[in-house]
């Protein structure tokens, strides 16, 4: 039997890996509104142009900061815990990473994330809205896991650390977040709490008496385990997904369901067969590694969920896994033919190549978009278009403009295509938006957003504000400061969508962004943020950064991030829209 071999996959598109690469370089918030009645000013193949709103043109309804207080300081900064779980209270300098949100509707929303206290140790952040007021809680840590561990204990650093990455608010009064943490024996477990009673109440995420290979999970060192996503469609019906390892120390894929009360856990099943006929990756031939990234359900008896898994020959590809109601079926979703690529050639991944699908949507069982990025062997990266559409998996090649607001044009052979796209969210069946971003012409990072209509992908032209409050343009190829990248997308059924990404001005700021659609022309304001840089006139180089996005049934949505200070102060931001 093959010896273990940990893959660390630094570009996965979830958790703690995301929210630093997202804090490095800024954010942005874009709303997307009633993508059918989207009116261009310029169209050609593939790509779509909107002009900017005239400065007077009215914004309607608008982003504001969240009322906070007097949970914080000020409104639109998330609240901390008086204490955590070890006694201490926040840290003097201030951390704090608030990585997704979710909201049952314009009264009830929780979001969640991390914070550092006094002793440096690391906190799960739950942050909710209930009864008119934020309300602020350390995650509470399970006071026995599978393996006989205990909480993290206080004053030894390798057992403080918990964080969550996800969340789902099925219903006012009830969430479910998932994230990692570290026992009393240093082992990690994937992180489940849940929001009932007005309490939170926590599990060590269960994992399979054994895998396809036969073997149990991994103890002490040999454990690793962390839940990703969340979809819930209601209190009692959930699906988690994520990864865990075996005792030989291969990762795979992990499903964790809630039913009748109780979670139990899978191992993602993986195709026998790849796009190149290759079987999958084993504990044998030591090329055993899978994760899930994302997962949607429609209702008990659909979901899907999607991530990556490695084949016999060490190659990486898309992995899609659809429940039924009959158990998982395991899928290699298709990847874009030549005549769809920017360089015309063949794009088959062999064993220099990869795939990986980090974001999924639903608008019907069967029909669903799930988005990502393939690589020739070239090491060429293009964005990754799924469509499930009668059990068949179709692929395109994800668009970009013709032309950059600097001018430039998509990447090329000669200046190397790199796009990747990080999430999708459909409003119905024709109706869908992805987000991410691509390298231009001129090598530099430019936010990418393309939607689906009519039966087609087009990539759409998205303005960025004229100034700042910092005095900043916004950022060109010709400034050298030009770069975005958006990363988060929600829908509501009414065509109302919301993504979340990067955007930096002429002078360096990261500045947070929002893009609104209305009466046929875009506006684009900077998110607002508490005391902030944009507000107090602070002219060294700050950061608010959007990391999640989520909107309700009743037009409520809600951006999450962070926002930095002038004393270095880092701290979690809040902010809310109604239509």
């Amino acid at each position: 039997m093959g010896t273990g071999s940990r893959v660390e996959w630094a570009d996965r598109p979830g958790g703690a890996l995301l929210r630093a690469a997202v804090r490095a370089a800024g954010a942005a918030a874009l709303v997307l509104a009633s993508l059918s009645t989207l009116a261009p000013s310029a169209q050609a193949a593939g790509s779509r142009s909107y002009a900017p709103a005239p400065a007077s043109a009215a914004l309607g309804p608008h982003w504001q900061l969240a009322v906070t207080t007097p949970a914080s300081p000020v409104d639109g900064q998330a609240p901390l815990p008086f204490k955590d779980i070890y006694g201490a209270g926040p840290a003097a300098t201030a951390f704090a990473d608030l990585a997704a949100v979710s909201c049952a509707n314009v009264f009830f929303c929780a979001a969640v994330g991390q914070y550092q206290d006094a002793a440096g140790a690391t906190s799960g952040l739950l942050d909710v809205l209930w009864d008119g007021r934020w309300r602020a809680y350390a995650a509470p840590e399970p006071e026995l896991d599978p393996a006989g561990g205990g909480p993290g204990i206080p004053g030894f650093p390798e057992t403080e650390y918990s964080g969550l990455d996800a969340v789902s608010c099925p219903a006012v009064g009830t969430c479910i977040a998932v994230g990692s943490y570290r026992d009393s024996q240093t082992e990690g477990w994937g992180l489940i709490e849940t929001f009932s009673d007005g309490t939170w109440h926590p599990l060590a995420a269960p994992e399979p008496a054994t895998n396809p290979a036969g073997e149990p999970p991994g103890r002490e060192d040999q454990t690793y385990t962390g839940l990703y996503s969340i979809s819930c469609t209601s209190g009692t019906s959930c699906v988690a997904v994520g990864m865990y390892s075996d005792v030989l120390n291969f990762r795979y894929g992990l499903i964790d369901t809630l039913s009748g009360g109780k979670w139990t856990a899978l191992a993602a099943p993986e195709p026998p067969l790849d796009g190149l006929g290759a079987g999958r990756g084993t504990d044998d031939n030591a090329e055993q590694a899978a994760e899930l990234a994302a997962v949607t359900c429609l209702s008990p008896s659909y979901c899907v969920a999607v991530g990556r898994y490695q084949d016999a020959k060490g190659v990486s590809w898309a992995l899609a896994d659809e429940f039924t109601g009959r158990g998982w079926a395991p899928e290699a979703p298709a990847e874009p033919d030549a005549a769809q690529t920017v360089t015309k050639s063949p794009v088959a991944v062999t064993s220099s190549g990869y795939g990986f699908l980090s974001s999924v949507s639903c608008a019907a069982p069967g029909q669903c978009a799930a988005v990502g990025a393939f690589a020739k062997p070239s090491q060429q990266r293009y964005g990754l278009l799924d469509y499930l559409s009668d059990r068949k998996w179709s692929a395109v090649s994800a668009p970009e403009p013709l032309r950059d607001a600097s001018g430039a044009g998509a990447g090329s052979v000669a200046s190397g295509p790199d796009a990747t796209l990080s999430a999708v969210a459909c409003s119905s069946v024709e109706s869908c938006v992805s987000v991410g971003n691509y390298m231009d012409s001129d090598d530099r990072p430019t936010g990418l957003v393309d939607v689906l209509a009519g039966g087609s992908w087009e990539a759409l032209d998205i303005p960025e504000p004229g100034v700042d409050s910092l005095g900043g343009v916004p950022g060109s190829d010709v400034t050298g400061e030009a770069g975005a990248s958006l990363t988060s997308a929600s829908c509501q059924e009414r065509g109302i969508c919301v993504g979340a990404g990067t955007y930096n001005d002429s002078i360096g700021n990261s500045v947070g962004l929002i893009d609104q659609y209305s009466s046929g022309s875009w506006r684009a304001v900077a998110a607002p943020a508490p005391n902030g840089p944009f507000q107090l006139g602070i002219t060294d180089r700050e950061a608010v950064t959007v990391t999640g996005v989520a909107c309700s049934p009743d037009g409520t949505c809600a951006l999450v991030g962070t926002y930095e200070d002038g004393q270095g102060d880092t701290f979690g931001l809040i902010d809310r829209f109604r239509y």
